[in-house]
Protein backbone atom coordinates (compact mmCIF):
# COMPACT_ATOMS: atom_id res chain seq x y z
CA UNK A 1 0.00 0.00 0.00
CA UNK A 2 1.75 3.40 -1.20
CA UNK A 3 1.74 5.96 1.22
CA UNK A 4 -1.76 7.87 1.61
CA UNK A 5 -3.67 4.88 0.52
CA UNK A 6 -5.27 4.97 3.59
CA UNK A 7 -6.66 7.86 4.04
CA UNK A 8 -8.32 7.78 0.40
CA UNK A 9 -10.18 4.59 1.62
CA UNK A 10 -11.15 6.43 5.11
CA UNK A 11 -12.40 9.05 2.71
CA UNK A 12 -14.21 6.88 0.53
CA UNK A 13 -15.75 4.91 3.79
CA UNK A 14 -16.97 8.26 5.42
CA UNK A 15 -18.62 9.06 1.65
CA UNK A 16 -20.69 5.46 1.53
CA UNK A 17 -21.12 5.89 5.11
CA UNK A 18 -23.12 9.42 4.56
CA UNK A 19 -24.93 7.99 1.18
CA UNK A 20 -26.15 4.87 2.88
CA UNK A 21 -27.26 6.99 6.01
CA UNK A 22 -29.12 9.77 3.53
CA UNK A 23 -30.97 6.68 1.66
CA UNK A 24 -32.12 4.87 4.95
CA UNK A 25 -33.00 8.34 6.42
CA UNK A 26 -35.49 9.35 3.13
CA UNK A 27 -36.57 5.77 3.50
CA UNK A 28 -37.35 5.82 7.20
CA UNK A 29 -38.82 9.08 7.13
CA UNK A 30 -41.34 8.50 4.15
CA UNK A 31 -42.53 5.01 5.37
CA UNK A 32 -42.24 5.12 9.14
CA UNK A 33 -43.66 7.28 12.00
CA UNK A 34 -41.99 10.31 13.60
CA UNK A 35 -40.83 8.51 16.75
CA UNK A 36 -39.64 5.59 14.69
CA UNK A 37 -37.49 8.63 12.24
CA UNK A 38 -36.33 10.39 15.62
CA UNK A 39 -34.95 7.26 17.07
CA UNK A 40 -32.80 6.77 13.84
CA UNK A 41 -31.91 9.95 13.93
CA UNK A 42 -30.50 10.40 17.29
CA UNK A 43 -29.52 7.16 17.70
CA UNK A 44 -28.71 4.94 14.87
CA UNK A 45 -26.64 7.91 12.59
CA UNK A 46 -24.56 9.56 15.20
CA UNK A 47 -23.89 5.73 16.28
CA UNK A 48 -22.93 4.51 13.19
CA UNK A 49 -20.57 7.78 12.60
CA UNK A 50 -19.14 7.27 16.36
CA UNK A 51 -18.69 3.50 15.34
CA UNK A 52 -16.68 4.41 11.95
CA UNK A 53 -14.63 7.09 13.62
CA UNK A 54 -13.36 4.76 16.43
CA UNK A 55 -12.16 2.34 13.55
CA UNK A 56 -11.03 5.32 11.59
CA UNK A 57 -8.79 5.94 14.19
CA UNK A 58 -7.82 3.05 15.68
CA UNK A 59 -6.84 2.06 11.88
CA UNK A 60 -4.89 4.76 11.45
CA UNK A 61 -2.92 4.70 15.06
CA UNK A 62 -1.62 1.80 13.88
CA UNK A 63 -0.86 2.57 10.16
CA UNK A 64 1.05 5.73 11.51
CA UNK A 65 2.70 3.51 14.62
CA UNK A 66 3.65 0.56 11.69
CA UNK A 67 5.15 3.93 9.38
CA UNK A 68 7.11 5.70 12.25
CA UNK A 69 8.73 1.99 13.15
CA UNK A 70 12.10 1.91 12.15
CA UNK A 71 13.22 -0.52 9.35
CA UNK A 72 14.72 -3.61 10.67
CA UNK A 73 18.27 -2.86 9.34
CA UNK A 74 18.26 0.27 11.51
CA UNK A 75 20.92 0.69 13.92
CA UNK A 76 21.07 3.41 16.71
CA UNK A 77 24.43 5.69 16.08
CA UNK A 78 26.62 6.78 19.35
CA UNK A 79 25.85 10.44 19.51
CA UNK A 80 28.11 10.35 22.86
CA UNK A 81 31.23 11.01 21.37
CA UNK A 82 30.01 14.38 20.19
CA UNK A 83 28.13 15.81 23.18
CA UNK A 84 30.46 18.20 24.92
CA UNK A 85 29.75 21.36 25.72
CA UNK A 86 32.87 22.52 24.02
CA UNK A 87 33.49 24.89 20.89
CA UNK A 88 32.47 23.16 17.86
CA UNK A 89 31.00 20.23 19.56
CA UNK A 90 27.84 20.78 16.54
CA UNK A 91 30.09 19.77 14.00
CA UNK A 92 31.48 16.82 15.73
CA UNK A 93 27.66 15.66 15.93
CA UNK A 94 26.69 16.52 12.32
CA UNK A 95 28.21 13.96 10.67
CA UNK A 96 26.42 11.49 12.79
CA UNK A 97 22.67 13.58 12.63
CA UNK A 98 23.28 13.53 9.19
CA UNK A 99 23.50 9.41 8.79
CA UNK A 100 20.30 9.31 11.34
CA UNK A 101 18.56 11.59 9.21
CA UNK A 102 19.32 9.31 6.22
CA UNK A 103 18.14 6.36 7.90
CA UNK A 104 14.97 7.96 8.64
CA UNK A 105 13.73 9.28 5.60
CA UNK A 106 14.31 5.60 3.61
Amino acid sequence: MRRGDDIVAADDCWAALLAALGLTNLVIALNFDFVTWAWFISLGSVGSKVVLFALQYAAFVRSFTNYLAPPASWKPIDLSAGTSTATGSCFRMAPALIALWRNSTR
